[in-house]
């Protein structure tokens, strides 16, 4: 780092700091200087854009509820508990979850977390009467208002992995994971368990189904075609340009002679896109 790049970042550094303060931070002249700075660190090449996204998310983390990242309740995986262990397995390989609610006759009254482990130790002792609610772990319930930082906090003092989402009358909304929390700071979050590790894969000779953080460019030579430019660098970027919004799942966007259907998203975030080339 040379001497203009540490005196900006200790800059920076002091300055966030500065407006972290009790007393200022509610003061919106002082974030709009904050953010000055930064998209001037980020011009000047000070930060490159991955960074600035790292901060940015950073500091309107706390003002984010649990509502605004959880996964919505009728994209949720759960089992009911009298489900055969067998089809219980067969989701879990299916999915590619590790953890799975387990609810008892309706999915409000979800029961516990199943840890795929568990179901797997007693599924290799060959229990004759194997008892689900034996290894289910107890659920963290959480209201959908709950801020995001707070929660994160309770996880990880609690070891728990996945809460529950639930409305002002105790219904089930959605669920949100560690995961989840974490990736509103530094993005997606690939790991091996993931169901799909390519970022597009090619079903037919004219869809192809694609993760929504896949680049532009490289999304524009595998189509044959050419996006415009803008303040975007990802497909979920460019579909939110376009369509102002986040796109719910099943919603469908048209661009030139192509169709992108949203499979699954978060009110904050595309996830996976199915595109149609029309003819």
């Amino acid at each position: 780092m040379n001497e203009e790049d540490s005196l900006f970042s200790c800059l920076l550094d002091n300055f966030a700091k500065y407006i972290w303060n009790k007393e200022l931070k509610k003061a919106k002249k002082f974030e709009k200087i904050f953010f000055w700075l930064l998209e001037k660190g980020k011009e000047k090449k000070f930060l490159s854009l991955e960074e600035f996204r790292i901060i940015i998310r950073a500091f309107r983390f706390k003002d984010t509820t649990v509502r605004e990242i959880m996964i919505p309740g009728p994209e949720m995986v759960c089992a009911e508990v009298n489900t055969p262990i067998t089809k219980i397995i067969e989701l879990i390989i299916e999915k590619g979850h590790s953890r799975l609610p387990i609810y008892k006759e309706h999915f409000d009254n979800i029961i516990g977390i199943l840890h795929a482990k568990n179901l797997l130790k007693i599924w290799l002792s060959k229990e004759k009467n194997m008892d689900l609610t034996k290894i289910l772990i107890p659920p963290l319930f959480v209201p959908e208002t709950q801020k995001i930082n707070t929660l994160l906090k309770e996880m990880n003092t609690r070891h728990i992995h996945l809460a529950i989402v639930v409305d002002e009358h105790g219904s089930t909304v959605g669920l949100v994971t560690i995961e989840d929390i974490i990736e509103e700071i530094f993005g997606e979050i690939q790991d091996e368990y993931d169901r799909e590790a390519m970022p597009i894969v090619q079903t037919t000779e004219n869809t192809w189904r694609v993760r929504a953080g896949i680049d532009l460019d490289e999304l524009g030579e595998i189509l044959g075609i050419e996006f415009p430019e803008g303040k975007y660098e990802t497909l979920a970027g460019f579909l939110i340009h376009l369509t102002g919004t986040v796109p719910k799942p099943k919603e469908v966007v048209y661009y030139k002679n192509f169709e992108f259907t949203i499979l699954s998203a978060t009110p904050r975030r595309l996830q996976e896109i199915m595109i149609k080339k029309i003819k």
